[in-house]
């Protein structure tokens, strides 16, 4: 009759078959019986709607699921990009989290990061106009000019032009280097206009040659810039090693992260064809940089995407 109630359902059974048995008036041991009956409905009742408290805590804790690779590494991009005082705690935690699902691609995650850290510090050099002097002389060399969205009608804004003719200053110092173009589709009247077309006939036009202009047309977002622009420098140049990032100031930590986190993340599958970003040349403006919870947001969609 017990089976499959708790100790304290029993026990409360055994007190109200007791109470039966106390001698009393009929019309007590009347009410007492229906009492007791009242009692033994709802404690079955119970029993039948899921048990006691214990019970259920153990089925809860048998269905937690472990955490994924991809959950693990958005987790420590959130706290990486957040404020919190106590986030090296919560960081160091995540980490060897991740590192038990997957070391390998813990040590590349962490690779990014330390060359995130270095672009916002005091240590990265954002070069103003032109490209630095000591990059290579020869076509192992290849210049990026980020784009920029297009006017309604498919001309190029000024800030475009800006970086373009940041673009040819690098040019004229690297005669040797490849120039690509990277940028899609992005006047809202004119679909048949691209960032890129229009950049390499801006450059063409200022005496730079086609056979050095590397035309990317299809990204929409500066994640795209990066995967579409090495993916075909790795298959159709394979001279090329090198990478100089030409864009708008506040943006060259950005896409910088961007280009060297694709690189990482390709490098264990392309192991003979890995390409560094190694120096930059900005077009000057007015703006903040991108934040450090931009750069994440930015990281977190590569990993998606990759």
């Amino acid at each position: 009759m017990f089976n499959g109630i708790s100790r304290i359902q029993k026990q409360m059974m055994r007190f109200s078959l007791f109470s039966l048995i106390i001698p009393g008036s009929p019309k007590k041991m009347l009410k007492k019986a229906a009492c007791i009956l009242f009692l033994i409905i709802c404690i079955f009742s119970f029993s039948a709607c899921g048990g006691s408290t214990a019970e259920t805590k153990n089925v809860s804790e048998t269905t937690t699921e472990k955490k994924s690779y991809d959950d693990i590494v958005n987790d420590i991009l959130t706290c990486y990009g957040s404020d919190d005082a106590n986030k090296d705690e919560q960081y160091a935690s995540l980490f060897s989290e991740l590192e038990e699902e997957d070391s390998l691609k813990a040590e590349l995650v962490q690779g990014i990061l330390d060359y995130c850290d270095y672009l916002n510090s005091d240590d990265f050099t954002i070069n103003d106009s032109v490209l630095p002097d000591g990059l290579p002389e020869t076509n192992e060399l290849c210049i990026v000019v980020l784009g920029y969205q297009l006017n309604d009608d498919g001309s190029m804004k000024n800030e475009l032009k800006g970086r373009l003719n940041v673009a040819l200053n690098c040019a004229e110092k690297y005669p040797n280097a490849y120039i690509l173009v990277t940028g899609g589709g992005t006047a809202k009247n004119n679909k048949t206009a691209t960032e890129a077309d229009q950049m390499a006939e801006y450059l063409e036009k200022n005496g730079v040659s086609s056979e050095r202009i590397i035309i990317e047309n299809k990204s929409l977002t500066t994640v795209q810039n990066a995967i579409f622009s090495e993916d075909i420098l790795r298959e159709n140049y394979p001279e090329v090693t090198s990478i100089a990032i030409v864009s708008s100031d506040y943006h060259i930590g950005y896409g910088s992260l961007l280009f060297e986190a694709y690189s990482i993340l390709t490098e264990e599958k392309v192991s003979d064809k890995n390409l560094s970003v190694i120096s930059n040349a900005a077009y000057k403006t007015s703006n903040k940089p991108f934040s450090v919870q931009s750069q994440m947001k930015g990281f977190s969609e590569l990993l998606s995407s990759y």
